[in-house]
């Protein structure tokens, strides 16, 4: 099965192989990390790490944690773009094509649905606020929340096409936003005063920063594939991954440190609202929410598929179907949840990576025609990733639990796999795992 049909304008391809022919280039899939990770959540994470360290130890983790997710990140792309599949599909050996039905795919259904849910509430309570403040008009965060949701499941219902073109527009203006916020909070709020005086009352450790930095987009690391399986090659996964993260993620989270500590608020749309250019601030508020909702709808789309046994062309209605239930989540105020959100996400999420990597790469020696799905479910798989979730909720905050889960999944898996191999007989041709 290839990609979607050219004449159409929604994508109708979820996890069949995309051809060669379909690929995209790498700086337009670098431009959806980046719109992913321009977001107020992130601006929100990178206040709470801010304000809990001295700016420079802040950065410091936030590098380390982005890095940390490179590591991991870029093997699991590489391996989708090889075979040209999405990451639930890629699971579809190492897990089992039940395994990745039943367990990958709807640990990343449930977690994108609530992502995107998370991000609609983010957008209509901002939203709600500057038409308040600004053009004294009161609407509820709940009816705001219904609004911008359905438009930015719009753009995740037509497919990668549209999400592509969406960033590449919104990503120069979100970034224009960032610098003229972190331009504003240190020029006209004297902010370099404030920071150099700046004294945290209870200091995070590094790897608290880390951690934080990590789960803000655990899970779309590890879907990396949905969007890779479109890369040419592997340099420009590579690229893709480097270029796209890095640079993005460690900008958002810092300035959002940056404004925490000077304005005492990590949301850049209320400091740039202070500004007197509320237009500005809306703007910002709606692209940085829209480019990550939008990719947290996709992404659930393609697992939904997945788990129910749809065809490919099922894709867009299913994905505006789960969109629909993000939209009642927002609705019903998930930002109060987020925090319990965020550690569902360490502990459930990071483990699949470790099992995927080792598979692909070690027992797979990294060669697309060593690969092919499995009946059933992979024991040897499973047991890897429970054993990677108990560890990281057993071990807490020793060290980082993202990390902790991925290597240990990393491990089990390399050595449970030797003394149980994948049998000829329990391997099927790609047709019949769809």
């Amino acid at each position: 099965m290839t990609s979607s049909n050219n004449k159409s304008k929604t994508e109708n391809v979820a996890l069949g192989r995309i051809d060669l022919s379909e690929r995209k280039s790498w700086l337009s899939i670098g431009f959806i990390w980046s719109g992913i990770l321009i977001c107020v959540p992130a601006l929100m994470v990178g206040g709470m790490v801010g304000t809990s360290m001295t700016i420079g130890k802040a950065i410091f983790s936030m590098l380390l944690g982005y890095i940390c997710i490179l590591v991991f990140m870029i093997p699991l792309g590489i391996s989708s773009a090889d075979l040209g599949l999405p990451t639930v599909m890629n699971a579809s050996r190492s897990f089992g094509i039940g395994g990745s039905r039943v367990i990958v795919s709807i640990i990343i259904a449930i977690s994108m649905v609530g992502w995107f849910g998370f991000q609609a509430n983010v957008c209509g309570n901002s939203f709600s606020q500057i038409m308040g403040d600004y053009l004294g008009i009161s609407i509820p965060v709940w009816v705001s929340s219904i609004i911008w949701g359905a438009i930015m499941l719009l753009t995740a219902v037509l497919g990668i096409g549209m999400i592509r073109y969406l960033n590449m527009v919104a990503v120069p203006l979100l970034l224009f936003g960032l610098l003229y916020g972190l331009y504003y909070g240190l020029v006209q709020m004297d902010g370099a005063t404030v920071l150099s005086a700046y004294e945290p009352q209870q200091e995070m450790s590094v790897s608290t920063g880390m951690n934080l930095t990590m789960s803000g987009f655990i899970t779309g690391a590890v879907t990396a594939g949905d969007y890779t399986r479109y890369a040419k090659s592997r340099g420009d996964t590579v690229k893709a991954c480097l270029v796209g993260v890095v640079p993005a993620g460690v900008a958002v989270l810092g300035i959002g440190a940056i404004l925490a500590v000077i304005a005492g608020t990590g949301d850049l749309t209320i400091v740039l609202s202070n500004t007197n250019l509320p237009v500005l601030g809306l703007l910002i508020l709606v692209f940085a929410t829209w480019t990550t909702a939008t990719s947290s709808a996709y992404a659930g789309g393609i697992a939904g598929v997945n788990v129910l046994k749809l065809k490919d062309d099922k894709r867009a209605m299913l994905t505006l179907i789960l969109g629909i239930v993000g939209i009642g989540l927002a609705a019903g105020g998930i930002i109060d949840h987020f925090v319990e959100f965020l550690n569902f996400l360490t502990n459930m999420t990071p483990p699949v990576a470790g099992v995927l990597v080792a598979e692909y790469f070690v027992f797979c020696k990294g060669k697309a025609e060593h690969w092919k799905p499995t009946k059933g479910g992979n024991i040897v798989g499973i047991v890897a990733w429970l054993c990677g979730v108990a560890g990281s909720m057993l071990l807490g905050s020793f060290f980082v639990p993202s990390i902790n889960a991925i290597i240990i999944s990393f491990v089990i898996y390399l050595v449970l796999r030797h003394f149980v191999p994948i049998k000829a007989e329990d391997e099927v041709e790609l047709a019949d795992a769809n």
